[in-house]
């Protein structure tokens, strides 16, 4: 159910205001709900997280690899129900950042993390929907 409210939303967002003559204007934002946060430097399994939308943005950072391009990074999720993969999201060499995203239904996660020669961290977010409203 929220994650069709989510998914109204950002259509609902990209058609535009609402008319005019309408009382109050609503609108509608989304922000993003922080799940978890790690870092390290070598290989790591996180402890299981609920995306309760399904949706999730992983906002990643790769850094001091022991020599200039070397250094792996390589980020599948996991159901923390049956322990099979869910989505292979990130792969790179050497120091960068970006973000990835795993649309899916809600689930319990986990990620895990192989990586070598560099320091990394991750932080896993999901949609949450904002209403505000203000007169005309």
């Amino acid at each position: 159910m929220r994650r069709v409210l989510i998914l109204a939303t950002l259509l609902a967002a990209a058609c535009g205001p609402p008319p005019p003559g309408t009382p109050a204007e609503v609108r509608e934002t989304i922000d993003w709900g922080h799940l978890g946060t790690w870092s390290g430097r070598g290989d790591m399994q996180t402890e299981s997280f609920l995306g309760e939308i399904g949706a999730l943005r992983l906002r990643w950072e790769t850094r001091n690899p022991q020599e200039p391009g070397a250094g792996s990074f390589h980020v599948t999720v996991h159901s923390a129900v049956s322990g099979r993969t869910m989505a292979d999201v990130i792969q790179t060499t050497g120091a960068g950042a970006g973000t990835a995203f795993v649309s899916d239904d809600p689930h319990m996660f986990y990620l895990v993390i192989d990586a070598h020669g560099l320091d990394w961290s991750i932080i896993v977010e999901e949609p949450v929907a904002r209403r505000s409203a203000s007169a005309r």
